[in-house]
């Protein structure tokens, strides 16, 4: 979500720092790429935007674990399904708008959202 009255190059500029710091957080890995659904969310991913329509099957809630998934502007219904566990407390999280996205942290047993 845009602050109000922020430029989006300001709203970019933030969020490249705020990747930079993940990245040197996760020893340099790759931050963010583009996949399609269905997808199985693998280990050394942190940050995603999803395109196509369909599941996103979600690792293993390990405790502090972290990913950022975001719905493409041109992708139909994307479907966080947790491999173990849940996402706040349901089955499956739908990311039901274009440009959703949703900030996930593991807590050794389900999904938190926190945005």
């Amino acid at each position: 979500m845009q602050a109000p009255g922020a430029s989006p190059a300001s709203v970019a500029a933030a969020q490249a720092t705020a990747n930079a710091a993940l990245a040197a957080a996760v020893g340099g890995a790759s931050m963010q790429r583009t996949v399609t659904a269905p997808y199985t969310v693998a280990d050394d991913d942190y940050a995603l935007e999803v395109e196509g329509t369909g599941n996103v099957t979600l690792p293993v809630p390990t405790d502090g674990r972290s990913l950022r998934l975001k719905r493409a502007l041109t992708a139909g219904l994307i479907t966080l399904v947790p491999f173990a566990g849940q996402v706040e407390g349901a089955p499956t999280l739908a990311l039901l708008v274009a440009g959703e996205s949703a900030d996930l942290i593991g807590d050794g047993g389900n999904w938190a959202v926190y945005a």
